[in-house]
């Protein structure tokens, strides 16, 4: 732990000024009333849509409770506020510094913190624990390759996951790694996905935008990765070629990645919108590039298909759950451990298609292009992804901690 605390505090500098915004970094942002707080921590966009629907929760069945998000990211922040909830507050996360912890929980009167998935910053939560601030980690996840990363510092993991006061994993292997690194047996609740429970925006796409796009001939590929871009080029110019009046929208995890992407575009002779750049397709557009962040909803709605990201390549794949909520028929790649089960499930139940190859993911959309192809697709889909989780231990939790 003490090697941990002088790391974190050598690259500090170098921290704030790569993340910026020092204010809120080192933890000065004050509220501006003396009410407690729920302290909620999610990453990016990801992790804090999949709470949005607890967050709404809490504060329609409470009227007196105010809660305090942080993000890692400016989107997330942006994001959240967006949703405009009552009593809500979302400013960036403080760096895994002990004072700067202490300094949110005393200006914010922080009662308790829940963390989402991933987030588990060693300071925050011993200091939490220290001030006898109950810690809740919901939606616990965690991958093979993080589980040995964090067994090689076996000490620094378990006072961590000691700080924990009860825990809701994602799925049965990351309870499973949780719990032999030390995340005691009695302090789990019944595992909830809970990325199952997301919500469409409730903002349609504006009107001007929305008339660009016919939903039944634009294709969406959602949070590419490298390596799979130009896989997905292929597929798209092999069904343009039979559906000449076909659009693809083009979403990469990471759009600093676009100078990469339309290095592609012009390799296979695509013609091609930059969405950052504020071009809007016409007629003669094969492709949009929305290398934006946080407008992932409103690609969704333009789509009748999607391939799901970060399956083609060894990333474990991206949520088909918002893609479904949108009815959008998906396709994905045979990377999946991250949602396993549901892929599995969606497989299994004709619910979605899962390719390999360029040829196959081609092969794909043309059969999805038939609308009772891909209206069967969907109705599978929506069948078999309704969450039958029990909410009442995480919210009596939550409830509890108050």
């Amino acid at each position: 732990m003490i090697l941990y605390r002088l790391l974190i505090s050598v690259v500090t500098p170098v921290l704030l000024l790569r993340l910026g915004d020092m204010c809120a970094r080192l933890g000065f942002q004050k509220a501006k009333d003396t009410f407690p707080r729920l302290w909620i921590h999610a990453a990016s966009n990801g992790e804090l849509a999949s709470v949005r629907f607890l967050i709404k929760h809490l504060v329609e069945h409470d009227e007196t409770l105010r809660i305090l998000i942080t993000t890692n990211t400016q989107t997330a922040r942006a994001m959240a506020n967006r949703w405009m909830l009552p009593r809500v507050s979302c400013i960036l996360s403080p760096i895994d510094l002990r004072n700067c912890t202490r300094r949110i929980l005393r200006n914010w009167h922080v009662t308790g913190l829940i963390v989402v998935e991933n987030e588990l910053w060693p300071n925050r939560l011993t200091v939490c624990h220290a001030e006898d601030i109950p810690v809740g980690y919901i939606g616990a996840r965690l991958s093979e390759k993080s589980a040995k990363t964090w067994g090689k510092f076996p000490q620094l993991i378990k006072n961590t996951l000691h700080c924990i006061t009860w825990a809701s994993a994602q799925d049965e292997l990351s309870k499973d790694r949780l719990t032999k690194l030390g995340l005691a047996k009695d302090k789990w609740l019944p595992t909830i996905d809970l990325k199952s429970f997301f919500e469409p925006a409730d903002q349609p796409v504006p009107v001007a935008v929305a008339q660009l796009y016919d939903r039944h001939s634009t294709i969406l590929a959602a949070s590419t990765h490298d390596g799979e871009d130009d896989l997905v080029l292929q597929a798209f110019k092999q069904a343009r070629d039979y559906h000449p009046g076909l659009h693809l929208i083009l979403a990469p995890r990471h759009p600093k990645r676009r100078d990469q992407i339309t290095a592609l575009l012009h390799q296979h002779d695509l013609t091609y919108v930059q969405h950052s750049t504020g071009a809007r397709r016409d007629a003669t557009t094969a492709v949009t590039l929305a290398d934006t962040m946080g407008e992932m909803d409103v690609w969704y709605q333009l789509a009748s298909i999607c391939f799901v990201g970060g399956s083609l390549v060894d990333k474990g794949g991206h949520t088909p759950y918002e893609p479904l909520s949108y009815g959008s028929a998906v396709i994905h790649g045979p990377s999946t451990a991250n949602f396993a089960r549901i892929y599995q499930l969606l497989d299994q139940q004709n619910g979605a298609i899962c390719v390999g190859s360029a040829d196959q993911l081609a092969s794909a959309i043309a059969q999805l292009l038939d609308p009772s192809k891909r209206e069967e697709i969907v109705a599978n889909a929506e069948k078999h992804i309704a969450s039958s989780a029990d909410l009442k231990h995480l919210i009596d939790a939550i409830t509890d901690m108050l």
